[in-house]
């Protein structure tokens, strides 16, 4: 099929829906920046003026709207101004919504559709699930995300407040003889989906009326590459009858719709703003336009007009450079700086003549070298380049990288972009997870092991701390503790192990804990039943060892100032904390009322 037409022709616009999809805007990445400060703001009001202009019956987001969990004032206050400039008017709506809204919107202050709120005028109504950086947390575990569906500018759905057993309803919409059911998937913790879907502990609701009359579609925010051997949300495990699904999280621009295991096609739509300075931020940048009739859809690819200029390039030192090779040789230099001024000179040809476009590029040239006996200074090369006046980010254009020998690569279907950056990591923000994983081998190889809670318990703490500034992580996990273990005596006599060792699979899911979600106990896998009269249906996996595709990128470089202090503020309160809890005397006494199964001593 076409993928930007209908296969019949022309289809009546009565009854057709016309979806503007988009994902990961990123709104306030960088924004302290004086010259990348607006970027993501100022293409996120392309985006709505473009359903505004075409004329969308609604606009779908895959998450990450923000780029912090706990956005600024500033970047809060420019986003609710533009949804209000765009998204209310008097225009009248066609859709009809057939689902039942507390199911839907169960988790909302007001469950239901704003463009049904008789309040509000919602000309552009906006429906979006959460991402890995707009996730709820905290006491009451709300986000952002919750505070913009408090407004009614946003649609917010696919929250999941038990972490045991996901049960997931479509939301069900109708505009002439079209039916659409949207089924949203927020961001969680790669690695618990995987297993979740592996224990066949999934469902999806389908309307038990006019069965065979809906599209549906899909919309989650999860790795789509491999990055190890559960951290991905596998296609095979995704549900057969699913007709478009909508990939989030991953950056590089794939819009165009592509086959998965010729049952459902995949659109990934990428990024809106390169938040990284990777390949696949510098591919061209696109939203689209979803037409739905029956089961006939097309996507019409809009170019975003407005992004930064951003050229990304690859040069090895071997090519030039002997082993021992020093900066200071002229002859490098130059080298450098005529592949510089070719990237310029191609960056001039991204600009698209839109008025509201940075003009000032986006620069990565990245130099190989597979010794380490090959170097380059960098720190002052930006200025022997004189690059101040010509790229957004002169101090960073340049990165070196070390090319991996042939002993040095793996022989594991896994992403090799994400494997390079492990592999030549120089902070430890570069790659997520590393200072937990890094807590997590440090005690599991000490002979003094946490007592209390799983390694990966405290590692998800930090990750809380760290990357969603989430101050009272570890309160919060102290308090959910002390509230939480069984109480549990053991002299220093008993030679068994008291450090609550499990593995992987079972290790308690700390988020809970930190969202201030208590465990909900499941009855079984009955079929529940919604105004719609929706039955529950399980996925089965269906193939094992099925690779995603490897062409998604790992980001790189999203190194902060902030993020670096927050990290060593993170490993310093973490010694702190844990002095409440661990005890070297011999006999541990614990007052607790109930634990996880999985976090149950042996000795219990």
């Amino acid at each position: 099929m076409d993928d930007t037409s209908f296969e019949n022709g022309d289809v009546d616009e009565e009854n057709t829906f016309n979806i503007l999809i988009a994902t990961d805007i990123h709104l306030g990445f960088m924004e302290k920046h004086p010259l990348r400060g607006d970027d993501s703001f100022v293409t996120f009001e392309e985006i709505l003026n473009y359903g505004k202009t075409m004329k969308a019956d609604f606009v779908l987001l895959g998450g990450d709207l923000f780029h912090e969990n706990k956005p600024s004032r500033k970047s809060l206050q420019r986003c609710m101004d533009l949804l209000r400039k765009y998204c209310l008017g008097p225009d009248e709506h066609t859709l009809q919504f057939l689902s039942d809204p507390d199911i839907n919107f169960k988790d909302c202050s007001t469950p239901g559709v704003n463009f049904e709120d008789p309040n509000l005028r919602i000309a552009l109504p906006v429906f979006s699930i959460h991402g890995n950086h707009d996730d709820p947390c905290g006491e009451g575990n709300y986000s952002v995300m919750d505070m913009l569906a408090a407004t009614g500018f946003v649609n917010y759905f696919g929250k999941v407040p038990n972490l045991e057993e996901l049960k997931f309803q479509p939301i069900l919409l109708k505009k002439g003889d079209t039916f659409v059911s949207i089924y949203g998937i927020g961001s969680m913790n790669d690695d618990r989906l995987f297993r979740l879907f592996q224990e066949e502990k999934v469902f999806f609701e389908v309307p038990a009326e006019l069965e065979d009359e809906w599209f549906n579609i899909l919309v989650l925010h999860q790795n789509r590459a491999r990055h190890g051997c559960k951290s991905y949300a596998g296609e095979h495990f995704l549900p057969h009858f699913m007709h478009l699904v909508l990939w989030g999280h991953e950056h590089e621009c794939r819009i165009e719709p592509e086959d998965s295991l010729d049952e459902f096609r995949i659109t990934q739509p990428g990024s809106s703003v390169a938040t990284s300075l990777s390949p696949g931020e510098a591919v061209p940048k696109h939203v689209g336009m979803l037409k739905v009739h029956k089961k006939d859809f097309c996507i019409e690819k809009l170019p975003l007009r407005t992004t930064r200029p951003f050229v990304f390039d690859t040069l090895s030192l071997d090519e030039f450079c002997d082993i021992g090779y020093q900066f200071a040789n002229d002859e490098v230099v130059e080298k450098i700086r005529s592949k510089i001024n070719d990237m310029l000179d191609f960056s001039k040809t991204l600009l698209s003549g839109h008025p509201d476009q940075p003009t000032l590029p986006l620069l990565r040239l990245r130099i190989e070298h597979e010794s380490d006996q090959q170097f380059l200074n960098t720190r002052d090369l930006h200025v022997e380049l004189g690059l101040e006046k010509l790229v957004a980010n002169p101090e960073d254009v340049v990165k070196l990288l070390r090319k991996r020998s042939a002993q040095d690569k793996i022989k594991v279907d896994v992403d090799e972009e994400a494997w390079d950056a492990v592999f030549n990591m120089e902070s430890i923000n570069m790659v997520e997870g590393h200072l937990e994983n890094l807590l997590v081998d440090y005690y599991k190889e000490s002979k003094k092991p946490l007592l209390v809670m799983h390694e990966r318990t405290l590692a998800e703490a930090v990750r809380y701390y760290v990357e969603k500034t989430h101050d009272d992580a570890f309160r919060d996990l102290i308090d959910w503790l002390s509230g939480e273990v069984p109480t549990v005596k053991r002299e220093s006599t008993v030679g068994a192990d008291f450090g609550l060792r499990q593995s992987d699979d079972g290790e308690m899911d700390v988020s809970t804990a930190l969202a201030d979600v208590s465990p909900v106990q499941t009855r079984g896998r009955g079929r529940g039943r919604g105004r719609a009269r929706a039955v529950a249906t399980s996925t089965r996996g269906r193939g094992k060892g099925k690779a995603a595709s490897k062409e998604a990128k790992v980001e790189e470089d999203v190194t902060t100032t902030k993020g670096e202090y927050r990290w060593y503020l993170a490993n310093r309160i973490i010694a702190q904390q844990l002095q409440l809890h661990i005890s070297t005397r011999s006999a541990f006494i614990y007052k607790l009322n109930k634990c996880p199964p999985s976090y149950i001593p042996s000795t219990y």
